[in-house]
């Protein structure tokens, strides 16, 4: 049996790492979903060497926050470099305070499930019934998910909201599990997603990645500072590119690398598997489907009014404009 208990520990907790005191240290800050970690500790394990390609001694410190707008705040203060975020939450935070963050890459794409316990039957149930859902944080990608199945189902945006607890990852883990009480269904991301129908959970709905919601993560980064340090935003996409384009053909090794910083007790095999049933993959662009993904957040007020047509307008840095 493949125990979660360290994706508890993973949530909590801040991987720093010690460095060299003549190399240069940015902070990446993120929240600690799985989904993301293989991909940022990816991107921590390779800027050093492709710095060093364009004559730059730097190193790259994680540091975990548990949700997007605290994770923002420290990048548009200055306090960190950069910091891997939900696109809606940061549309919203460039509508309130325009041009003091931009988006360096997008991060990673892949299809987000709604599980539900046995006796929960359909999405009308859910609410006949006040079943519970659980999610991370409002302004997320579950909670997109759960107003447009609400718009679909009940032709309202927020006939879901009642039903919505935000609870830690660990605890619907918990809570999930066999036997346990107090929420009846959950939206926890990849990999536990899976993780819970191998437990006996069911799969309710999915949003595919190829369409225009599912998992949407970018890279956002403070603008003054890029704009102080171009060299450094040029080794920062690069990386980012590389470590894309690599775990996209060939995931395990980054697997193998979450495995070993968060001491979890699965092979490689068994959780690589959890990442690919659900379309895990990692891009650079801003698609037409992130484009379309905001245009519906919008339209159900997710995000700020002219938040869709800002991404490509004026938020995705243009490193040639440094």
């Amino acid at each position: 049996m493949i125990s979660l208990r360290h994706f508890v520990v993973a949530a909590a907790a801040s991987t720093l790492m010690m460095f060299q005191a003549s190399a240069e240290t940015l902070t990446l800050t993120a929240n600690p979903r799985a989904s993301q970690s293989p991909l940022v500790l990816g991107v921590q394990k390779y800027l050093p060497e492709i710095a060093k390609k364009n004559g730059l001694d730097l190193n790259l410190q994680i540091e975990y926050h548990r949700s997007s707008a605290d994770a923002l705040n420290f990048v548009i203060k200055g306090d960190k470099t950069l910091t891997v975020a939900s696109i809606p939450a940061a549309v919203n935070f460039n509508k309130k305070s325009p041009g003091v963050i931009k988006f360096l890459a997008m991060a990673n794409v892949g299809d987000y499930y709604l599980v539900c316990k046995p006796y929960v039957k359909d999405i009308a149930d859910i609410k006949k019934n006040n079943y519970i859902v659980s999610i991370v944080g409002k302004y997320t990608s579950p909670h997109l998910i759960l107003k447009k199945l609400a718009k679909d189902n009940f032709n309202d945006p927020d006939a879901l909201e009642g039903n919505i607890a935000i609870m830690t990852l660990g605890q619907t883990q918990q809570l999930m599990a066999p036997g346990g009480k107090g929420i009846d269904c959950a939206m926890p991301g990849i990999p536990v997603q899976n993780m819970m129908l191998d437990a006996g959970n069911k799969l309710m709905y999915n949003q595919s990645a190829s369409t225009w919601a599912g998992i949407q993560n970018a890279y956002v980064i403070n603008a003054e500072w890029a704009k102080k340090n171009p060299l450094h935003v040029k080794v920062l996409i690069d990386t980012i590119k590389f470590v894309s384009q690599e775990f996209t053909k060939n995931p395990e090794p980054f697997i193998r690398m979450f495995i070993e910083n968060d001491k979890l007790d699965m092979t490689v095999a068994e959780l690589t598997k959890y990442y690919k049933v659900s379309n895990m993959r990692a891009f650079t662009k801003f698609t037409k489907e992130v484009v379309d993904m905001a245009k519906y957040a919008e339209s159900v007020g997710f995000i700020l009014p002219g938040g869709a047509d800002s991404i490509n307008a004026e938020m995705v840095l243009d490193p040639s404009k440094l």
